[in-house]
């Protein structure tokens, strides 16, 4: 098997590969772009094509990223043909791939969390092959993460009354304008790079999919979909001196779900869910799938 880096080239012959042999998840070669040449910290290096005459017979997109004073790897996903399994193939990449991080200093790997531009959370247990293959090679499971569903069709989204209370108090909720562009980079206060990011995709979004609150002129809470994937929900947050029982994150979540309703989905993601309670409460969310966080501390 040959071991190349990913080219744009690639990306059709990665899209039906990748539906060919993954359970559970569908790729487009719009995701595919997205989750790889659109993450803030892409390199192709780090993304992994295995070949044999040619053809695609393995896949592994990979990343670090600096945090603090450490450096961690992901591998954001992978797949082997599914006629080319316990050969060694997933073997070899993993090597190579874990071979670049080492060289790069990384010291922790973890599978799937790559946020911001993530393809899930963790990796799916269904995918038993793949499980056992990381625990094989001294992953260790060290985490669960989960997605929940909302039904949009009965949903009360109704907000003015909620809206004309906190507006006495000195609040005000709307769309993000493309003005607000800085002082909502300011308020998430991030990794510039990962914030411009998610930013960038409510904007290429019509209508923009992003609904703020303001207090003194001020971001201080969001909500926004349509940007991890079509159809999902997510992220949100409101700044921790206005949590508690204001009820900023209702009215933002509601105003999102009333859009994405008008945009014509029957159902809402709301991907790698916390908290559970408040899902469920104000929008009768069920939990839909779960993940798992594998993780690998990387020797020098």
């Amino acid at each position: 098997m040959d071991i190349a880096t990913i080219a744009r080239e690639d990306l059709a012959d990665l899209s039906r590969f990748c539906n060919q042999n993954i359970e559970y998840d569908q790729f487009t070669l719009q995701l595919i772009e997205d989750k790889i040449f659109g993450d803030p910290h892409f390199d192709p290096e780090n993304v992994l094509v295995g070949r044999e005459e040619g053809q695609i017979v393995a896949f592994m997109p990979g990343l670090w990223k600096q945090k603090d004073d450490r450096r961690i790897g992901w591998i954001k996903w992978f797949a082997v043909e599914r006629g080319r399994r316990r050969e060694g193939i997933g073997s070899r990449l993993l090597e190579e791939l874990e071979t670049r991080f080492r060289n790069h200093g990384v010291q922790e790997i973890r599978v799937s969390d790559s946020a911001p531009n993530y393809l899930q959370p963790g990796i799916d247990p269904r995918n038993t092959e793949a499980v056992a293959f990381l625990l094989r090679k001294g992953y260790t499971k060290t985490g669960d993460f989960f997605h929940m569903e909302a039904e949009l069709a009965s949903q009360d989204l109704e907000t003015r009354e909620s809206e004309k209370v906190l507006e006495r108090e000195g609040f005000s909720f709307r769309r993000l304008e493309p003005e607000d562009r800085q002082s909502f980079m300011t308020f998430l206060a991030g990794d510039p790079r990962e914030d411009a990011y998610r930013v960038d995709k409510c904007y290429r979004q019509q209508p923009i999919s992003c609904h703020i609150a303001l207090h003194g002129g001020n971001v201080v809470a969001y909500a926004q979909y349509d940007v991890d994937r079509p159809g999902w929900f997510g992220g949100m947050r409101t700044a921790e001196e206005f949590r508690q029982a204001k009820g900023l994150g209702t009215i933002l979540f509601k105003r999102c779900l009333a859009d994405m309703r008008r945009l014509g989905y029957q159902k809402a993601l709301i991907g790698w869910v916390a908290p559970l309670y408040f899902y469920a409460k104000v929008a009768n969310a069920r939990v839909c799938r779960t993940m798992w966080l594998l993780t690998k501390k990387l020797e020098s």
